[in-house]
């Protein structure tokens, strides 16, 4: 599954006439036409860039992305495994994966996207972990195994499944006592005071451990809230 902003989906509700209902659309099909919508514009766009870190979904200069992308390696605090999901080209785990080692910390590092073709090309950049990257989405996909850390982001289901979606990879993705890592994303000229990630988990009832936050040129741009299995 890749970065990018959702349009809002909106998912048709039964509409009485006389004793019959037209049928609720499932949730399942509601994320699955949403999908399919966004997968070959984004897929196109990103293969489109050049650089590694623009293929990754990111605009701007590695100085930029490096700020942005720090934090996520800061909620890492010891070895273990870890799942990027919407990994498009394989880079943020390449880049966590170093500046973990850095710092003395083993990550092992997997990856899922949407994307066959991103998929492949993550497969090629990075052929020691190429049995680690899978093709699907964070939705329906059933892991081999469960991960210590997963990175997601709540743009990566329609507006009226994402409490769900935190829920499944709690339930089925995230080890048991591992991180779950909800990042969130802005541009510069996006208003500041609109909520955070962290704000819409604790209107949830998640308890949200602590954030990180990546700052560039004095705005916070990246703020990552990480739950506890």
């Amino acid at each position: 599954m890749m970065r990018g902003r959702p349009k809002p989906i909106i998912v048709k509700r039964p509409l009485r006439q006389g004793p019959a209902a037209i049928p609720v659309v499932s949730d399942e099909i509601a994320m699955k036409h949403w999908l399919i919508e966004r997968i070959g514009p984004l897929e196109r766009a990103y293969l489109a860039q050049d650089q590694p870190w623009q293929r990754s979904g990111f605009s701007g200069p590695r100085e930029r992305w490096d700020a942005c992308r720090r934090p996520i390696a800061q909620c890492l605090d010891r070895p273990g495994t870890f799942l990027d999901i919407g990994c498009a080209n394989g880079y943020l785990m390449e880049c966590v994966v170093g500046w973990k080692r850095q710092q003395g910390v083993a990550i092992e590092p997997f990856g899922l996207d949407i994307g066959e073709k991103l998929v492949r090309l993550a497969q090629q950049r990075l052929p020691g972990y190429a049995g680690n990257f899978f093709t699907g989405n964070g939705w329906d996909w059933r892991p081999p195994r469960r991960f210590d850390y997963v990175r997601t982001e709540l743009d990566y289901a329609p507006p009226l499944l994402q409490r769900r979606f935190v829920e499944r990879l709690l339930g089925d993705v995230v080890s048991p006592g591992g991180r779950l890592l909800v990042a969130e994303y802005r541009s510069g000229n996006d208003p500041y005071h609109r909520p955070w990630v962290d704000d819409t988990l604790r209107r949830w009832k998640y308890n949200v451990a602590f954030i990180a936050s990546g700052l560039w040129r004095g705005k916070e741009l990246t703020r990552v809230a990480v739950i506890v299995n």
